[in-house]
């Protein structure tokens, strides 16, 4: 494959991206939209784990915008190397070659470059603030709540969590598989919380479910559950931003510092442990899969 091929398929493959990050910002929107104004604003649905499912959704969307920028500029810079092959090809017959590497008019692979490093943090704060600010916002309306509304259309609200919840699990399933190609990296974060999506949107139908067949108690549990998981992967951001400073670089491609390991743990193909091994990997910049105590760990804790 020559050169302008590579170049016409990283063109392609950055429309592509630019595609699906639309498609999933506009999706993630319209979703935490309607869960916004049925389950926050006018109680259509007053169940709290329906009302706590809008965060995955706005992480969703931050992602989602975020991954839509990145296939932009990949687009401009492989455009603008396409451009540098051109004058390359017209400059071939002149005796003294022009170097176009360093010309002034070429910056779209710099910014991309630049994108990549730096806003990765960016997001991660982004991210942190605003999944923190949502669930403490959450926590201080439950605390001060004198009592619940009671939930009286609880098969309608199992019907529309079911709906979203298997959307959620096929898109965030097509995302994370289509992330495993380098040009569709940050895809990976949309998929995992799509993922999270498809958790909360579950638990909100055997809420509404329970609730509707006489066990609101069980509704309060899901909540609990849902709140937790969410505030772990909400710390998590915190710790990824604070670990990234620590670990050592080395020639494996980087993870954006956003993206959950947690999540990849449980969403990647390969099983649990080979993912964990993975992640240990990266983290500490040798293979620690390949150390003895490791495979003693695997070997012996793992099964038991």
């Amino acid at each position: 494959m020559g050169q302008k091929d590579k170049i016409l398929i990283k063109i392609d493959r950055a429309k592509s991206l630019v595609v699906f990050s639309l498609l999933s910002g506009i999706g993630s929107a319209a979703v935490g939209g309607l869960i916004l104004f049925t389950g926050v604003a006018f109680k259509t649905f007053p169940l709290d784990v329906y009302a706590l499912s809008v965060v995955p959704f706005c992480m969703i969307f931050l992602f989602s915008a975020a991954s839509l920028v990145c296939g932009a500029l990949m687009r401009k810079a492989a455009q603008e190397e396409e451009e540098k092959e051109l004058l390359r090809k017209r400059l071939e017959s002149r005796a003294s070659m022009l170097d176009t590497s360093e010309d002034v008019r070429f910056t779209a692979q710099r910014t991309f470059d630049n994108y990549c490093k730096y806003a990765p943090y960016v997001i991660a704060v982004a991210a942190l603030l605003a999944t923190g600010l949502s669930l403490a916002g959450f926590w201080r309306v439950w605390s001060v709540r004198l009592d619940q509304q009671l939930l009286t259309n609880g098969l309608q609200l199992a019907f529309l969590a079911a709906v979203l919840m298997f959307g959620s699990l096929f898109a965030g399933a097509f995302c994370i598989g289509q992330s495993h190609e380098r040009e569709f990296r940050w895809l990976r974060a949309v998929g995992e919380w799509l993922v999270v999506g498809f958790v909360m949107t579950l638990f909100s139908a055997l809420a509404a479910l329970l609730g509707h067949w006489g066990y609101p108690a069980c509704g309060v549990f899901l909540r609990n559950a849902g709140f937790v998981m969410l505030a772990v992967l909400g710390a998590e951001f915190a710790v990824n931003f604070i670990t990234e400073f620590y670990r050592p670089r080395t020639a494996e491609e980087e993870r954006p510092v956003f993206e959950s390991g947690l999540l990849a743990l449980f969403t990647e193909p390969g099983g649990v442990v080979r993912n964990i091994a993975e992640a240990l990997d990266y983290q500490f910049g040798f293979k620690v899969s390949k150390t003895w105590i490791y495979s003693f760990m695997e070997a012996s804790l793992v099964p038991l």
